[in-house]
């Protein structure tokens, strides 16, 4: 090593000795930073680092690693040669290696400073101070005081009400709620003991909680309520006292309890309420911790009674406690309190809206279970009454889809429900409805309706509801309509649909196309309607090119659309109808020719089913009324009344007694045509001269007369649907 590093190394060891003293110092005081300031102003940027490394390995044999890393970390990469060149004159003129060298070592520091590291005086921060002159350091305030401005000499005791439980605190912090310091100089605040409490910071003492309340915890900010039950008569509680057996209180914050009234109890400690005596039993003072049973001979039918009646003459209770007295049997007989009459049932347990110690109610929709607490019903059930034991399965016509329920809504118009706790009502199938709500079934759509949707409150008519049916009950869509459809143009109009008998106006001479779509049609010419006639079967089609007025255009109903019973169950029934009543597809046209009860009949899946009925409805035209000229006519009238009002019956079609009638015999022909037979009913094979039916009289007297058969109009039905 040359001079120059020598006497470097000699001049930076001062320096850093002295800076390593001051860091091992304030480092002890945990509070005062080392002044590098200083030290750096001294070191300079024109010393490489390669040169800093020899000195350090030369001065650093006794400083500790930890200490060097310091010191390097403050200490910049070089210095320059002009910092250099004055520590050497420092150097030079024989300042020990020991000795440090700084500005101002003559300053005398007052107290509240202390001497830096480069003799100045600096002002000890807040939260320490310094009591000597020339003090080297400042010291921490203790725990309990504090100093909130720098340079002081001393520190500040905490008031009470506040605490500072570390050193060095610029401030002392007031007692939060629920603790107190009733000293001076506190380093913690302590806590409220139970049965007192403090609700505001900064408490210097804590407050006792009043009659009526307690803390039974340390640190309250409040004091608690007693419960209902119970009560607390004196300051400063630390719990509540349950109220004894014989009083009660129905409040919180009780300071006392009160005395149950004459004819109330209460058997249990820590009540909120009395309950009254029940009847059969009486309490003549208060405070009663049980009732008193009324004794034999006595009755009490009331609650909350101070005594017992005596059975009243003619009746008698051997038994305590009753409510009735017992009438005697017979003649027997007894006087007031009598106790030889029959027993009566003990009547002394109270009854739910007084029950001891009941401390939940279940609402309707709930029930009390095994551990006393409420659940909800299930949906598909409900309970309607308070403190239910079970829930109740909803009745048929009503479901609940929802739990907690207290009733189950009735299933609406539309809908139904067949069994018990049920969660949905069901809605009515195609072909059926239900306009009433709370049902158990929907109802088939009758004859001449149908219902196409789920859930239908009502069924929807058929097009006509006077020529159209539908051939069973339960119909699900309108082609099971069934009824007669015509289409008529005159000249080049648009077409019109007709499904009854109209009066069509023609005026004058044009083409008329009639074509029939469903049934067979009669077309009347007005003037001569039962004599001049068409009559257009299913699919054909008649052209009239005439001068005409008008047309009668008019359905043939009887035994194509319904069938005459009369005439052999529709024997002669000769309609469309290709589906039986179940709506599978016939092997043919339904027919009767073998007069079966059944009416109209076809087989059915290649005659595995050989008679299948079709449903075909039964005629109330020409059966209960006559319509047009008579001729088809086949119900059961078989007498006429004269002018006197007597009646006479019918002489038989195949009979000449008492008139000879050689041209009306039921012959195969009048048979087909005007339906003659071997009876005495009312028919008119003689339509070129008569309009209505008639009969051969069997009296000697009148030859024959008409019948008076009702004639059809719009007030009947064309069929029984």
């Amino acid at each position: 090593m040359n001079l120059l590093t020598f006497l470097t190394t000699v001049s930076l060891l001062c320096i850093l000795c002295q800076s390593v003293s001051l860091v091992q110092q304030e480092q002890v005081e945990k509070e005062a930073d080392i002044d590098w300031t200083a030290i750096l102003e001294q070191v300079g940027q024109g010393i490489s680092r390669h040169t800093w490394t020899a000195i350090l390995e030369q001065v650093g044999q006794g400083i500790s690693r930890h200490t060097w890393t310091a010191i390097l970390e403050q200490v910049g990469q070089g210095i320059s040669r002009h910092t250099w060149t004055a520590i050497l004159e420092q150097v030079g003129q024989g300042i020990s290696r020991f000795h440090t060298w700084r500005a101002g070592d003559n300053q005398t520091c007052v107290p509240g400073e202390r001497k830096a590291d480069n003799g100045s005086c600096v002002a000890c921060p807040a939260g320490t101070y310094s009591s000597e002159t020339n003090a080297t350091i400042c010291t921490l305030c203790p725990e309990g005081s504090y100093n909130p401005v720098t340079k002081q000499s001393s520190c500040q005791v905490c008031p009470a009400g506040s605490s500072a439980g570390k050193k060095g605190s610029v401030n002392c912090t007031l007692c939060a709620a629920g603790s107190y310091a009733s000293k001076n100089g506190s380093e913690v605040c302590d806590l409220c003991a139970a049965g007192s409490y403090s609700d505001q910071t900064g408490a210097v003492d804590c407050k006792s909680c009043a009659a009526g309340s307690y803390s039974d915890q340390t640190g309250a900010v409040n004091c608690k309520s007693c419960a209902a039950g119970s009560y607390s008569d004196q300051t400063g509680a630390v719990d509540c006292k349950s109220c004894a057996a014989g009083s009660y209180s129905d409040q919180t914050g009780a300071v006392n309890c009160k005395s149950c009234a004459a004819g109330s109890y209460s058997d249990q400690t820590g009540a909120v309420n009395c309950t009254l005596c029940p009847a059969g039993s009486y309490a003549t003072d208060g405070g009663s911790v049980e009732c008193d049973m009324c004794e034999a001979g006595t009755y009490q039918e009331e609650e909350g009674q101070i005594n017992c009646t005596l059975c009243a003459p003619g009746t008698a209770t051997n038994n305590t406690g009753s409510i009735v007295c017992t009438a005697c049997p017979g003649r027997t007989f007894s006087e007031a309190g009598a106790r030889n009459c029959s027993k009566c049932g003990n009547g002394t347990h109270p009854n739910g809206k007084h029950s001891a110690c009941i401390t939940i109610t279940c609402v309707p929709g709930e029930v009390r279970a095994v551990d006393g607490f409420c659940v909800s019903c299930f949906a598909g059930t409900y309970s309607s009454t308070y403190n239910a034991t079970n829930c109740t399965l909803c009745p048929v016509g009503t479901a609940n889809p929802l739990t907690n329920q207290s009733v189950c809504p009735a299933c609406k118009p539309g809908s139904f429900s067949n069994s018990t706790g049920s969660l949905n009502c069901s809605l009515c199938s195609p072909g059926s409805y239900q306009d009433k709500s709370g049902q158990t079934v929907c109802v088939d759509c009758e004859k001449g309706s149908y219902q196409d949707k789920t859930g239908g409150s009502t069924c929807s008519q058929c097009r006509d509801n006077r020529t159209y049916t539908t051939y069973t009950t339960g119909a699900n869509s309108s082609l099971d309509c069934v009824g007669p459809l015509l289409k008529y143009t005159i000249e080049n109009s648009a077409p019109v649909e007709l499904t009854d008998v109209k009066t069509v106006y023609i005026g004058g001479y044009k083409t008329v196309v009639v074509e029939s779509v469903s049934g067979d049609w009669a077309v009347r010419m007005p003037e001569a309607p039962y004599s001049e006639y068409h009559i257009i079967k299913q699919g054909d089609r008649l052209v009239l090119s005439s001068t005409l007025d008008n047309l009668i255009i008019e359905p043939v109903i009887g035994n194509v659309f319904c069938y005459k019973d009369s005439e052999g169950h529709g024997q002669l029934f000769a309609g469309y109808q290709t589906k039986d009543q179940l709506g599978r597809q016939c092997d043919s046209f339904c027919r009767n020719t073998d007069g079966d009860e059944m009416g109209p009949h076809c087989a059915v899946n290649g005659g595995k089913i050989p008679k299948s009925p079709c449903g075909i409805p039964k005629c109330v035209w020409d059966v209960k009324c006559s319509s047009g000229d008579g001729v088809g006519y086949r119900g059961s009238a078989n007498n006429v009344t004269t002018e006197g009002g007597t009646v006479v019956a019918c002489q038989a079609w195949n009979s000449d007694y008492p008139h000879f009638h050689p041209e009306f015999h039921p012959t195969a022909y009048n048979v087909a045509t005007y339906g003659l037979g071997n009876h005495n009913f009312c028919r008119n094979p003689d339509p070129g001269n008569n309009l209505e039916p008639w009969c051969y009289t069997t009296s000697l007297w009148i030859r024959w007369q008409n019948c008076g058969v009702k004639k059809c109009d719009t007030s009947l039905p064309y069929f029984e649907h």
